[in-house]
């Protein structure tokens, strides 16, 4: 269960940036190694931290969802805090996006996000399976041949 971030966190984690020439604002917290500025807390004696651009988007638009992430655009700096700059994603897209391996709405092929089907416990690209049961057929033709 994850903790519910404070309102004098949020706000916190909002006000405290400085601006860079691209429209960022970049927070004034510390880094963690994962390279996003983190901001904590001390409640009931433990101390708690979140990222600096979740809290920000929560003191602005509320607690995302626990099955949700909020996510960079791509050209924003990770330490942003502009919630203008942020969007809510399931956890499942922002996995997929990451390390900027596919864009959004496609599979890593180019393919249409509606094209994806479950497939026993999986999501796949419906394209990309039949493109690689074309190239498995004519595989195992060229051997028999």
């Amino acid at each position: 269960m994850t903790r519910s971030i404070p309102a004098r966190v949020a706000e916190r984690a909002f006000t405290r940036w400085v601006a860079d020439g691209n429209g960022c604002h970049i927070s004034t917290y510390s880094c963690g190694s994962h390279g996003y500025a983190q901001v904590g807390w001390w409640e009931d004696g433990k101390g708690y931290g979140t990222t600096a651009h979740r809290a920000a988007w929560t003191h602005v638009r509320g607690e995302p969802p626990p099955e949700h992430d909020v996510d960079h655009q791509p050209s924003c700096d990770k330490r942003c805090v502009n919630v203008e700059h942020l969007r809510e994603l399931t956890r499942s897209d922002n996995r997929r996006r990451g390390n900027r391996r596919w864009p959004l709405g496609q599979c890593v092929n180019g393919h249409s996000d509606s094209e994806r089907v479950k497939c026993g416990k999986r999501i796949v690209c419906r394209m990309c399976v039949n493109d690689q049961q074309r190239a498995k057929r004519a595989r195992q033709k060229a051997v028999r041949v």
